[in-house]
């Protein structure tokens, strides 16, 4: 269920509504296949089939893990659109999601790394590679996080900084389960064609964090 919010209205969603095991809407999603990125030392493949991404049958998205013969296997997906928040105003994304209780960094979840963001979209149109592009990393849960969710910001290298992948964020408790409410809000500002400002909120359940 969509929730509604004063000021704003909804363009692009997803209820994720079909029969238990059915495919994603392709319509509206991009299932990826293959390795992932390479700087994130991703040990799955990404597979196009329902094995590993397949509606629930009551209105949820499961993303399942496998192995077989000495390798894993995962899903992942990026809407087909994108999004661009128009100078003057803001933007929200948002979802409800679930993961497992990762606290006290339990074995048997070593290696899992379920994860909501956002890539800006010159990565696409522009032909703008990471981090330049920008990202939100909005949800991200890891078995070395133990209980908590961390959320970044990955934006350019600023001139002579000398770093590859400058960031910044901040982390809440998290002990597994569903979260109703977790997303980005980012609010721009513009003289003409130029940001003059650009403002990103993370919010967890609801109540902005950072």
């Amino acid at each position: 269920m969509i929730p509604s919010l004063d000021g704003y209205k909804v363009v692009w969603s997803d209820d994720f509504d079909g029969a238990h095991g059915a495919s994603v809407d392709h319509n509206k999603w991009n299932q990826k296949t293959g390795p992932g990125p390479s700087g994130n030392r991703e040990w799955q493949l990404y597979t196009a089939g329902t094995e590993n991404v397949h509606l629930s049958g009551d209105g949820q998205l499961y993303i399942v893990p496998t192995h077989s013969e000495n390798q894993w296997y995962s899903g992942r997906l990026e809407s087909k659109t994108s999004q661009v928040c128009d100078n003057g105003h803001a933007m929200i994304f948002q979802a409800e999601l679930w993961a497992p209780n990762f606290t006290g960094s339990p074995a048997k979840f070593a290696g899992l790394w379920p994860a909501f963001w956002a890539l800006g979209e010159d990565l696409r149109s522009g032909g703008v590679s990471w981090p330049r592009c920008g990202e939100w990393d909005i949800f991200e849960v890891t078995n070395n996080l133990s209980d908590q969710n961390k959320a970044t910001l990955h934006y350019e290298n600023p001139p002579n900084s000398g770093k590859d992948d400058p960031h910044f964020g901040g982390f809440v408790h998290y002990e597994g389960g569903p979260v109703p409410h977790v997303g980005a809000q980012s609010r721009q500002a513009a003289e003409g064609l130029e940001v003059t400002e650009f403002d990103v909120v993370f919010g967890w359940e609801g109540v902005l964090q950072c």
